[in-house]
């Protein structure tokens, strides 16, 4: 119950924040503080897969941490492309 509750938020949290930071009605400063909340968050999540993958040196976390970084970069750059046509 714990994990579903805990989904639920950061499910409404992340949408929320990924809606308003590609909402052209939103501030630009707006935009650009969410925007570094999510890189932020991401690159927690980057570091930690990262160093629990050395500690237990398990190379399959150390590949998806780089994968999570690969895909945010090429997402950034989409998304980046697409705000500016």
């Amino acid at each position: 119950m714990l994990e579903d509750f805990v989904e639920l938020i950061f499910e409404i949290i992340f949408e929320g924040v990924f809606d308003a930071s590609s909402s052209k009605k939103a501030p630009k400063w707006l935009r650009s503080l969410l925007i570094t909340i999510i890189v932020a968050v991401s690159g927690g999540i980057f570091l930690l897969f990262l160093h629990i993958g050395m500690q237990k040196q398990d190379d399959t976390l150390v590949v998806t941490a780089f994968l999570m970084v690969f895909l945010e970069i090429a997402g950034f750059i989409h998304a980046y492309r697409k705000y500016k046509k």
